[in-house]
């Protein structure tokens, strides 16, 4: 059976509940195969916590210093 595959576009607070289940509970059905975001830093983060990095768009913005971090980064 052919994995089905994923990107995630926007990795706002709800986006860590996907990439758990993509990564983490469904891995034998289901593939990331990208991220997306305007922030550089986010798809650096996320990337850091996979197993095996996934493509990511270099159109981004580079990483915002004024930007709250996410409340679980605090």
């Amino acid at each position: 059976m052919s994995k089905q595959k994923f990107a995630i576009v926007g990795l706002g607070s709800r986006a860590n509940m996907y990439v758990s289940a993509i990564t983490q509970r469904y891995p034998e059905r289901a593939e990331l195969v990208g991220l997306c975001d305007v922030n550089a830093g986010r798809m650096a983060m996320y990337n850091n916590t996979l197993p095996q990095p996934v493509p990511t768009p270099s159109l981004a913005r580079p990483p915002r210093q004024d930007m709250r971090p996410f409340r679980n980064e605090r």
